[in-house]
């Protein structure tokens, strides 16, 4: 696999610089294989999910409410056990992200991979917490 994408709309039937690199409304976590070695441990995380569809090659896989929440409650868990091994430093912060009420200010330099980590695993949380509020489905693809 090459990449992924999890958004809150369908990613792959829109023109990207009209939707979601330009309106609030349209969010996606995208990786590639080529600016990260990542990609096989995200797959691996979201195999909970899907089991062996997470081989496969597809586009705008439309995910059920209960794939949904197992997303978001995998993502929780990861982001819970990062937080436990984060060591802030005294940097400007890039970004301030609020989770289970603490604000954390995240270095989002390629030095910091836990703080990177972080908030990627917030955008996804994010993308799922909208989605299940308003009863939409989440996407996926895998490339």
């Amino acid at each position: 696999m090459i990449g992924l994408t999890i958004s809150n709309d369908s990613f792959y039937d829109k023109d990207y610089l009209e939707t979601f690199a330009r309106l609030e409304s349209y969010k996606h976590f995208g990786l590639g294989s080529e600016s990260s070695t990542l990609v096989p441990f995200y797959q691996e995380l979201i195999k909970e999910v899907i089991g062996n569809d997470a081989e496969a090659t597809f586009k705008d896989r439309v995910l059920s409410k209960t794939e949904t929440e197992q997303i978001k409650t995998i993502f929780e868990r990861e982001m819970d056990k990062l937080i436990l091994t984060r060591v802030p430093t005294n940097k400007p912060p890039h970004k301030n992200i609020k989770y289970k009420g603490v604000v954390f200010e995240l270095d989002l330099r390629l030095t910091n991979p836990i703080d990177r980590r972080m908030n990627d695993y917030f955008t996804i949380l994010e993308i799922s917490h909208e989605c299940l509020k308003q009863n939409k489905p989440m996407y996926l693809s895998f490339e």
